[in-house]
């Protein structure tokens, strides 16, 4: 594992030294020792008290999982008060303490309580790592993160920092958070059930079955919406605007206050039809939330009794929910679930009263760390739980269109997104006022991350530890087999 451990810890250290100050960097090429690490600006910058005990000439470094402690010119160290040996001593140069980097990953093993040499250990350490640094960058009071390998059956989920800081209560694995967009694939695996059932044809106009929807054309670009289908709002190729011009979220009851409201949905169509089309049909990739909205109408029509809110959610909640077994999971906050509310803020110290989205198919969903394993491992085996077998791979696959100014491609509810270096993994992200979700699977490998937090601030923050966390874990895994 020894390769693996020097990538990771080239990886964390771009991240920790860039908050390290001036004075320590200098400090290293004054011990001339570059590739060394100074103990107390390091774990400092991870979020540790680090305290010097110059009788026993001794540092103490206190982490959210444990307590370490080095000596001077030793190799010995105590890592929860279990006494273990480092492979290089502990040296100080005017007045800094280093370690060497071999020892790094280590130590911090022990000292987080990350089961060293088990399944993912280093992509577990990373996550335990990066979190606290994140959060502190981004402002974000609380996270949650959940890594699965669906091939070896293997889940872990761990919360950071708080779901409501004035009370102290902090995330949890089961802890509800919002995941915006993150919805969006739950709508598709909707849509797909009633696709199999022989109730919706992706390629027949669903106006075939909402014989009230309509929308004008664009007035520059004309458009049809009679030729709209299923998989034009899946891909996002329909033609169809963003959402409703909105002077305040509260327009249309968007969103609203103290509890969801049904109108929004139940008088889509109305509204719909006063609006243009951006763009004609299945010639331009746009992302859409109406267009999901609309797919979620078209399953409560083709499933309900004409209350298109009342009748999304009780579909969803019995087809998609119950049946991979997500307790915790709906399209609708509803009583139940408030009390395990990760509490909304604009930034880590000021919380706000939450904000009901009312647009359920696009963006309404609560979900946990733990439902969201699950339902990951569900996605990555892909062997007939929600969907036929096979389903979940077709709706992964690029959509046959032409993507190229879209700067990723877009499947069945599901995007592919490519990094700057060239690492492509497959999922959906959300953002809504104060919610961020990511959901990322490297299929081939089996592996999925999925993160979420509670600021309005952390659009970054999730953005970063799925990508990062997702990669590490690859790179992992592949030194490993």
């Amino acid at each position: 594992m020894k390769r693996f451990t020097i990538k990771t810890m080239a990886l964390l250290l771009v991240l920790i030294m860039v908050t390290i100050n001036g004075t320590v960097i200098n400090a290293v090429s004054e011990a001339q020792e570059p590739e060394y690490i100074p103990i107390r600006a390091t774990f400092e910058a991870l979020g540790a008290d680090v305290q010097w005990n110059g009788e026993d000439r001794s540092i103490t470094v206190a982490l959210p999982g444990g307590t370490l402690v080095f000596f001077a010119d030793d190799q010995g160290f105590y890592a929860n008060n279990e006494a273990a040996t480092l492979q290089h001593s502990v040296f100080i140069v005017d007045g800094v303490s280093f370690i060497h980097p071999d020892d790094f990953l280590y130590v911090l093993m022990r000292g987080i309580s990350v089961e060293v040499d088990s399944h993912l250990s280093s992509t577990m350490l990373e996550a335990n790592l990066l979190a606290p640094l994140i959060m502190e960058l981004s402002s974000v009071p609380g996270m949650v993160v959940a890594i699965v390998d669906a091939h070896e059956g293997f889940t872990w989920v761990q919360g950071f920092g708080y779901a409501d800081t004035t009370q102290g209560i902090p995330v949890e694995g089961d802890t509800v958070f919002g995941i915006a967009s993150v919805s969006k694939p739950f709508t598709a695996i909707a849509v797909m059930q009633l696709v199999e059932d022989g109730i919706i044809d992706l390629d027949v106009p669903i106006v075939e079955y909402l014989p009230n929807f309509s929308i004008q054309p664009s007035p520059t670009l004309g458009g049809n919406y009679r030729n709209i289908t299923s998989r034009m709002l899946l891909t996002h190729t329909s033609g169809l605007p963003v959402q409703f011009h909105l002077e305040t979220i509260f327009d249309y009851d968007y969103f609203s206050l103290d509890e969801h409201s049904p109108e929004f949905m139940n008088l889509f169509l109305e509204n719909l039809a006063q609006y243009y089309m951006e763009f004609p049909e299945d010639e331009v990739y746009s992302y859409s939330n109406n267009g999901y909205v609309l797919l979620g109408i078209l399953v409560a029509a083709m499933t309900g009794d004409d209350n298109f809110f009342d009748d999304f959610v009780r579909y969803t909640n019995e087809h998609i929910f119950a049946s991979a077994g997500m307790a915790r999971s709906s399209f609708i906050l509803d009583d139940s679930l408030m009390p395990h509310l990760a509490t909304p803020y604009a930034d880590a110290n000021t919380p706000e009263e939450y904000i009901f989205p009312n647009g359920l198919p696009t963006g309404s969903m609560v979900s946990t760390g733990y439902d969201m394993a699950r339902l990951m491992h569900i996605l990555l085996n892909d062997d007939g739980e929600l969907l036929a077998p096979g389903t979940i791979s077709l709706m992964m696959q690029p959509h046959d269109f032409d993507f190229s100014d879209a700067g990723l491609e877009y499947g069945l509810g599901f995007a592919h997104f490519t990094t700057e270096n060239g690492f492509v993994a497959v999922g959906h992200n959300g953002q809504w006022h104060h919610y961020n979700a990511y959901m990322l699977f490297d299929v081939d490998s089996g592996l999925g991350v999925f993160v979420a937090n509670n600021s309005v601030t952390g659009l970054a923050a999730s953005n970063i530890m799925a990508f990062q966390l997702l990669q590490v874990a690859v790179m992992e895994k592949s030194e490993q087999q």
